[in-house]
């Protein structure tokens, strides 16, 4: 008997995830073959203890439901561990779960869990904190912190928000130090992928991968407003790198020293940092369920496929 621990986040997205019961779920999951629980996260960090009780218990998955917030906190406890990472997306991006190509619908969701395909992800660290999708700094990592304290979930209060910082951020200059080299870069935005997307269908690192080892490093220059609505449709139709002024390369290691500390953002948590910044990966250290019928279509992955739970 396979045992799948649920950990759902009930105010993720739209708040959809208070109506997800242990019954529900039950109905996608032949009883004789799964053993299922779930749990209610209360407050942040509660989906990291409640997967890693799961992972010491010998869980064989471990399931956020909720959005890249949600599935940072799980997927942290199950790094290293042959514990597999599965989610049911709830949020208002779903960045990790669309860079995946998993269903957005709960019961599509469900049945990739029960019978879909394993991939081994590469695990990003910044400063030591993990992450699984992006993580970055500057003009990203300000609407991250002010989403997060603005009470209300969902694109359009992210739009306004990204508008509203766009006339407010303040470029930086920071010295990136990589392979003993150093360079200095004038950017308001600065991200690290391990995966193409932020969300909704923005993509920030359209060349990411999630199993090669590297990190997509990404920078862009300051630019004005006409040159960023020229620019804005690059962001959905995966050409920001052909984008004046957008510079990227591939890391394992690299040091970034900003001008002072301040917010940065893994998988869209806002966090506050000191000035220096290093940042490192670690492959294939975590295992995640996917669509079975999907995986060639994914870009970002194209690790080794193992039979899933199913």
């Amino acid at each position: 008997m396979q045992h799948i621990c649920f950990v759902i986040n009930p105010i993720s997205g739209s708040r959809k995830g208070k109506w997800i019961t242990l019954s529900g779920i039950r109905s996608y999951f032949p009883r004789l073959r799964f053993d299922l629980t779930v749990t209610t996260t209360n407050g942040p960090g509660d989906a990291t203890l409640i997967a890693e009780r799961a992972v010491s218990a010998g869980a064989d998955m471990v399931v956020a439901v909720g959005g890249d917030g949600t599935v940072n906190e799980v997927a942290r406890a199950l790094i290293g561990s042959q514990c597999v990472l599965g989610v049911v997306p709830m949020g208002s991006g779903n960045g990790f779960a669309r860079n995946f190509a998993m269903p957005m619908r709960v019961d599509s969701a469900l049945r990739v869990l029960s019978a879909g395909e394993i991939v081994s992800l590469d695990v990003g660290f910044i400063n030591h904190h993990p992450f699984f999708n992006v993580a970055g700094f500057g003009l990203d990592a300000e609407i991250c912190f002010s989403y997060e304290q603005f009470g209300r979930r969902g694109p359009l209060p992210s739009f306004l928000l990204a508008i509203q910082h766009f006339f407010r951020h303040r470029p930086e200059t920071v010295i990136v130090q990589h392979e003993g080299r150093e360079k200095k870069l004038r950017s308001v935005l600065f991200s690290i992928a391990n995966l193409p997307q932020y969300g909704s269908g923005a993509v920030i690192a359209p060349m990411a991968r999630g199993d090669d080892g590297r990190l997509d490093v990404c920078s862009l220059e300051p630019l004005s407003v006409w040159r960023a609505l020229i620019n804005a449709p690059r962001l959905f139709n995966r050409t920001i790198h052909r984008m004046d002024g957008f510079r990227t390369f591939a890391a394992e290691h690299l040091v970034v020293l900003r001008e002072k500390a301040g917010p940065i953002h893994v998988d869209g948590n806002s966090l506050q940092e000191d000035a220096r910044l290093e940042v490192e990966i670690r492959p294939r250290a975590i295992r995640v369920a996917c669509p079975a019928s999907d995986r060639r279509k994914i870009p970002a992955i194209a690790a080794e496929i193992v039979p899933g739970l199913g």
